[in-house]
């Protein structure tokens, strides 16, 4: 009878722990809202990459500092030198409905005499895609433009180039990964 009543105490106990759920921890291999990833590109040999000096990203209407490139602890950590960089695009759409991010990219940014600004405008749609309910929702991109015009701002009603770059490609318009390259600039 003890036996009896002993498993009969036992049985909702074990019922009980197979009913908890698993955490919620999102995988850190899970894939996120993805960069914009842009390559620079040489305009007199268009085949050859090339690195751009001190070049500082930062957002026009939103973050003033910059974009992150380095783990630095000062005021480097917005600059990069290299040939290929990763910026971020809002998933949040404006007042006016329209998607898209504003960005300066300023060369030689530490330079006291020759700094080259060009603001340039993305537009694109946006998707919100489900990945779980742990990760939440992630980003997926549509670049929208196919010309140099769209892009290159500079308060120049026709622009056909910036400051300092010369051309603009959009080499993969759908941002869904960043194993690609999406846009080439050229300078």
């Amino acid at each position: 009878m003890k036996k009896i009543r002993s498993i009969l105490i036992l049985i909702p106990f074990f019922l009980s722990l197979s009913s908890c759920e698993k955490d919620d921890i999102c995988d850190p291999g899970t894939s996120t809202t993805p960069r914009l990833v842009i390559e620079f590109y040489d305009y007199a040999n268009q085949a050859a990459t090339r690195t751009v000096s001190n070049l500082k990203v930062t957002g026009i209407g939103g973050n003033p500092k910059g974009v992150v490139f380095n783990t630095a602890n000062d005021d480097t950590k917005y600059l990069t030198s290299a040939s290929k960089i990763s910026i971020p695009l809002q998933n949040i759409a404006s007042s006016s409905s329209a998607d898209f991010s504003k960005f300066a990219f300023i060369l030689n940014a530490t330079s006291t005499t020759s700094i080259a600004t060009d603001s340039i405008k993305f537009n694109y749609s946006h998707n919100d895609v489900y990945i779980s309910r742990a990760c939440g929702f992630k980003t997926l991109f549509n670049l929208k433009g196919t010309t140099d015009k769209s892009y290159i701002l500079n308060n120049n009603p026709n622009p056909t180039s910036g400051n300092w770059i010369r051309k603009i490609d959009v080499i993969q318009p759908n941002v869904s990964n960043e194993n690609e390259t999406h846009v080439k600039i050229y300078f």
